[in-house]
């Protein structure tokens, strides 16, 4: 299995990458809530209740936060892990957003990720 954590308690005070900022005017990746992928384009939801359609894939973005605190939870859904407010990892195996947002979570991640989210929040 591929790892789905992309970054556990990196700073999130870093810029993002220059070109990343000045295409779609984000200043710091806690601004971001969400990514969800369709296709080859992905909607990034931010705390302020905007989103942006891009056209790239989520695997795009990968590389670009791979240094933030975000989780790939789902083949859809890389979440800032900032931004968990609820987590049902055993009926629902869903994970609650403070945008309001419920998603998904694939069960063949649910272990790793519960492990994960466990560490970053200091629960172990």
């Amino acid at each position: 299995m591929k790892n789905s954590v992309l970054s556990v308690k990196a700073s999130s005070f870093e810029p993002l990458p220059a070109h990343w900022v000045a295409k779609f005017n984000i200043n710091k990746p806690k601004e971001i809530v969400l990514l969800k992928g369709d296709g080859n384009y992905t909607y990034v939801y931010f705390q302020n209740g905007s989103k942006v359609l891009i056209c790239k894939s989520l695997i795009c973005f990968t590389e670009l936060i791979k240094n933030f605190d975000f989780i790939r939870i789902h083949k859809t859904y890389i979440v800032n892990m900032q931004h968990i407010v609820g987590v049902d990892l055993f009926a629902e195996c869903q994970i609650h957003l403070t945008n309001g947002f419920t998603v998904d979570v694939a069960r063949r991640r649910k272990r790793e990720i519960k492990s994960t989210l466990s560490t970053y929040m200091g629960l172990k």
